[in-house]
């Protein structure tokens, strides 16, 4: 009796013990999943923007994200006065959260035909190079020269003519592609803008408010598949800045593209040449004897274009960008080369202000001769 008591107390003791173990087991094994969901969070908010002077108007653009909750992108007119990818509001939110996986959106582009028209696209984002940005963040050094790592804090939602779809991840000083895409057009739907007198109606009523301050060039402009293929299009190029003086010191360099990313190269390097699209505008900072020296610079669209075609028409070509700054620093020249060709970007196809210490010195035209889409510098 004695053996057989003894024997049901050591199995009690032992289903104790199994249990206890299990317990744990499943205790660490959920605390651990936490951690993987927490560590793949982060503090982001949302925006869209319109490419310049082109009315657009959101009428539905939401997130799914990796937990499968919904984050609605409620900004419903982006600002016709900023450039692609550039965003006016932001919708804060204060807290951490998974990253989306998919895009929702469907919107009316004003500026097609008499009524517009509608697109729509569903869109699986690439969520490892999306978690990939936010992990590793960026490196910015101030102009003092002090470095810091930065975050991204943005994802912002790029809606244009022709159904294009585009998304960046933002930070205060960089702006990264993602991709972009094309949506299906949907026909006409009074029924969504019933309270407003019907697609039409509203239409008309949008571009009203908009026409005053759109350029005429740019009224009768229809974007074309290909021109956004250009904008989009990617080779390997890299900046040289050549100084006559000595004792320069370049403190900044910032370039805004065609498919609407924002880097600056910190610290410079002449000799890494990086995968980048066509350069939109290009900023160039400097100091020499305690002056401060800033040089805006822009380029005909085509010209750019078609040069950069023809100097890449090898697959394995690299693009230099070259700035020969001459002596008293009031003067630029530009070229394109590949290393075997080498072609001028003259005046008659290149804006350039150069400032000393905030006052102008330099300025290489007069009025609106070249036609841009960006006059925010120039």
């Amino acid at each position: 009796v004695l053996k057989v008591k003894l024997k049901l107390i050591l199995q009690k003791d032992n289903m104790s013990n199994i249990f206890y173990i299990v317990t744990m087991c499943v205790f660490f094994l959920c605390c651990s999943c936490q951690n993987k969901r927490n560590m793949n969070k982060f503090e982001w908010n949302v925006s869209v923007s319109g490419s310049k002077y082109y009315t657009i108007y959101n009428i539905k653009t939401k997130f799914i994200c990796d937990d499968k909750s919904p984050v609605y992108v409620l900004t419903q007119f982006p600002s016709v006065y900023e450039e692609w990818g550039e965003y006016g509001s932001i919708e804060l939110t204060g807290r951490k959260r998974s990253l989306p996986t998919q895009l929702y959106t469907q919107w009316l582009s004003c500026t097609e035909g008499e009524s517009g028209q509608i697109y729509e696209a569903i869109i699986d984002l690439p969520y490892d190079t999306i978690l990939n940005i936010f992990q590793k963040g960026y490196i910015y050094q101030e102009p003092d020269g002090k470095i810091s790592q930065n975050e991204y804090s943005n994802v912002v939602v790029g809606l244009a003519p022709g159904g294009v779809v585009s998304l960046w991840i933002c930070g205060s000083y960089r702006r990264v592609q993602v991709g972009y895409w094309l949506a299906h057009k949907l026909p006409l739907n009074d029924e969504i803008f019933a309270s407003r007198g019907g697609q039409h109606k509203w239409v008309r009523q949008l571009l009203s408010e908009d026409l005053d301050y759109i350029p005429d060039y740019i009224k009768n402009q229809v974007f074309s598949e290909k021109q956004w293929v250009d904008y989009n299009n990617k080779y390997l190029s890299r900046y040289k800045i050549k100084f006559e003086s000595e004792d320069v010191n370049i403190v900044d360099v910032r370039t805004e593209y065609y498919n609407g990313e924002l880097y600056h190269l910190y610290p410079f390097n002449d000799t890494v040449y990086y995968q980048r699209a066509c350069p939109k505008r290009i900023y160039i900072g400097w100091k020499q004897d305690g002056n401060i020296f800033d040089a805006f610079i822009q380029f005909d669209k085509e010209y750019l274009f078609n040069n950069i075609d023809k100097l890449n028409e090898n697959p394995n070509s690299k693009i230099d960008f070259i700035f020969n700054i001459n002596k008293y620093n009031n003067k630029i020249e530009c070229y394109l080369s590949n290393q075997i060709d080498t072609i001028e970007l003259p005046d008659k196809y290149r804006k350039i202000k150069i400032f000393m210490n905030r006052k102008g010195i330099y300025s290489n035209y007069s009025g609106n001769e070249i036609k841009y889409e960006s006059q925010n510098y120039l």
